[in-house]
């Protein structure tokens, strides 16, 4: 396999991407993973709070649910930080065992790629 694409809300790691990697493991030689999250990403445009306001009025069920979420939301000068975290998490999932993790951002005003050094 060539490449595959898990996208997310801000294309963050979550337990749901590990579940997912360990499924696209057990069908396809899979060796790398290269993490990408982008500049003007909605995820940095509110915070956890913000959003939290927002779906609490919706619906009661809401209210319980939303409150114990972490929504992961991030200000885009944290950029770098984000990607970091990102391959930190993979890096240390024994689960996955040696898988390769690499980490970008893509500026979306250049269209222009940068590799995250760690």
């Amino acid at each position: 396999m060539r490449a595959a694409v898990f996208r997310n809300a801000g294309g963050r790691v979550t337990e749901d991407v590990i579940r997912s990697l360990h499924i696209l493991r057990a069908v396809v030689s899979l060796e790398l993973v290269a993490i990408v999250h982008h500049t003007d990403c909605g995820m940095s445009h509110a915070t956890d709070q913000e959003v939290r306001a927002f779906a609490k009025p919706k619906t009661a069920a809401a209210a319980a649910v939303v409150d114990k979420m972490d929504f992961g939301m991030w200000k885009e000068e944290h950029l770098d930080e984000t990607v970091k975290e990102d391959i930190r998490k993979l890096r240390e999932e024994t689960s996955l065992g040696d898988l390769e993790v690499l980490g970008f951002v893509l500026d979306t005003q250049k269209g222009a790629v940068r590799e995250v050094e760690t």
